[in-house]
């Protein structure tokens, strides 16, 4: 069946209630970390917008950077502010900053500011996103060549379970079309305040933006505490059939929201299983002007990383 669903990216998997507390669940755009688990929470299978407009801050740290599957050679851990505001009318704007911080890394890494507009026709829900991303000169995040996005998630509560798809065009130096089908079930506990929702999403994609990063950032930016390599002047790498779309990894997720007044708690624990490693033309100049060209299989592994955030809402 989820093969079957599987037509393009899912920038967040979610379920909603009635009141207005807020969760969304991303997997893969963790630049806007807050943003990630912002959502609102649907009680007994029936959407709801917020009954009026309010305004909401948070706090997230987030352990590695992982954009379907894939990863720099460097742990990238965020601490991302963020606020937002909510129409009633289901209009929404958000920004964050995100700002990286390691014992080889400390700045501010990348900022995004999104809009959007959600609805609700009974048990299905659309959201139209559009963002703009601001990265550091200096990021090795394997997205920072991704300059905006444009999305369209939809999902339908059968009340046993939830599938989401949503399709995403990435603009850089090239468009990329983004997709991930996901299936969600959501449980709640202690009179709704706790909400835990097991999730498995596939990714794919096509790989400009990859491209891009290996072309101009994986072998160009140097990392704190690795020596340079005598007698190489520059390293360049370029991903193979980047135009094409395809399975980039799977993910197994479960986010939990505790709300308590004001105040909302979130952890999203993910484990990502990257599948079909990129093909990279790797081009070396050495110091003595010597060219050399060889291809190579990127080594891809099993990433466990997590999201842990808050969420302040103002007003009544």
């Amino acid at each position: 069946m989820l093969v079957c669903f599987f037509l393009f990216f899912c920038v967040i998997t979610r379920a909603q209630h009635t009141n207005d507390s807020t969760i969304k669940t991303n997997s893969i755009d963790t630049i806007a970390v807050i943003d990630s688990l912002m959502k609102e929470l649907q009680k007994d299978g029936l959407l709801s917008v917020p009954k009026k407009s309010y305004l909401t801050a948070g706090l997230s740290f987030l352990n590695n950077n992982v954009y379907l599957g894939r990863k720099d050679s460097m742990n990238i851990p965020y601490v991302t502010p963020d606020m937002a505001y909510y129409f009633k009318s289901g209009f929404y704007l958000e920004g964050s900053l995100s700002y990286v911080i390691s014992s080889t890394q400390s700045r501010i890494d990348a900022v995004t500011f999104s809009g959007g507009y959600n609805f609700i026709s009974k048990k299905y829900t659309g959201e139209v996103t559009a963002s703009k991303f601001f990265y550091s000169s200096q990021s090795t995040n394997v997205r920072s060549e991704v300059k905006g996005s444009l999305g369209y998630y939809n999902s339908y509560n059968f009340g046993f379970i939830t599938p989401t798809v949503t399709a995403t065009l990435d603009f850089g130096a090239k468009i990329d079309i983004v997709g991930e089908v996901g299936i969600e079930h959501s449980f709640s506990a202690f009179k709704d305040k706790l909400y835990i929702i097991p999730t498995f999403t596939a990714n794919a994609s096509t790989q400009n933006y990859y491209s891009n990063y290996y072309r101009k950032r994986r072998y160009t930016i140097k990392r704190k505490g690795k020596p340079p390599i005598i007698g190489i002047a520059k390293v360049t790498g370029i991903v193979e059939d980047a135009s094409t779309f395809k399975l980039l990894d799977y993910e197994i997720s479960v986010p939990l929201e505790y709300q308590t007044g004001k105040f909302t708690f979130s952890f999203n624990p993910v484990y990502a299983i990257p599948v079909h490693p990129a093909i990279v033309q790797i081009t070396t100049v050495k110091q003595n002007n010597s060219i050399t060209t060889r291809t190579a299989t990127e080594i891809i592994t099993n990433t466990f990383f997590g999201t842990i955030g808050v969420i302040y809402k103002f007003g009544k």
